[in-house]
């Protein structure tokens, strides 16, 4: 599995999932904007906290996607039928 993982990392993005990328990126840099600035109230401290944490999920499922993948299973029985 952690083999798998990794080669989905390594493998093309999509462009698709590459402007998915940029966007939680830039949710990221909001969140991180919002919990610098001095004296606010803690309600923002939290929004921008959960900005980081979602943006980062958001880029790391994106980096995941992979092009369209032939399962080497699907592509034998297709010839065998």
């Amino acid at each position: 599995m952690f083999t798998e993982i990794l080669s989905r990392i390594k493998a093309p993005t999509p462009k698709f999932f590459k402007k998915i990328q940029v966007l939680g990126a830039s949710i990221v840099v909001f969140g991180t904007g919002v919990t610098q600035i001095p004296s606010i109230t803690n309600t923002l401290v939290s929004i921008g906290t959960h900005a980081i944490v979602a943006g980062g999920v958001i880029v790391l499922i994106a980096k995941l996607a992979i092009e369209n993948v032939i399962d080497p299973q699907d592509d034998a029985s297709k010839k065998t039928d």
